[in-house]
């Protein structure tokens, strides 16, 4: 695989995880929002002000084995440059043509290295990637 297949992948599988069923149905309030917003949003009012929006299809069977194939490649990654991987993929698959390096260094505590050293570690983290699957793990 290439590094921009690998990419790819991941970003498939961040945008399929947004797909999955939440538990929202639990709690009475049926898919109407996202669990999370809960946490940050406790007056019931607001919350039941929220609009339904259209929802996608639930991803099928081979969608989801694809996305949990793609989630476990996470695992090569080194530990120090997990975070970092993912949250530059989250901009990635919501859509933004690029990742912006100075504000992820902004949401990352702006120590070393700084935006062109993550940019560096992102792109050694995806070609470590693709080396481990192109060796058969």
């Amino acid at each position: 695989m290439s590094w921009q297949m690998v990419e790819d992948r991941l970003v498939e599988a961040l945008q399929l995880w947004w797909r999955m069923p939440d538990s929202d149905g639990r709690y009475g309030l049926r898919g109407r929002i996202s669990s999370i917003w809960r946490q940050f949003v406790p007056e019931r009012a607001l919350i039941d002000a929220v609009t339904e929006e259209p929802r996608a299809l639930p991803p099928s069977r081979g969608d989801i084995g694809r996305m949990q194939e793609a989630t476990d490649w996470i695992v090569h990654v080194p530990d120090r440059d997990r975070r970092m991987t993912v949250l530059a993929l989250l901009y990635l698959a919501r859509g933004e043509a690029r990742v912006p390096w100075m504000e992820l260094w902004d949401q990352l505590g702006r120590g070393r290295p700084g935006p062109d050293g993550l940019r560096m570690r992102y792109s050694r983290a995806l070609t470590i990637i693709a080396a481990a699957l192109n060796r058969g793990r």
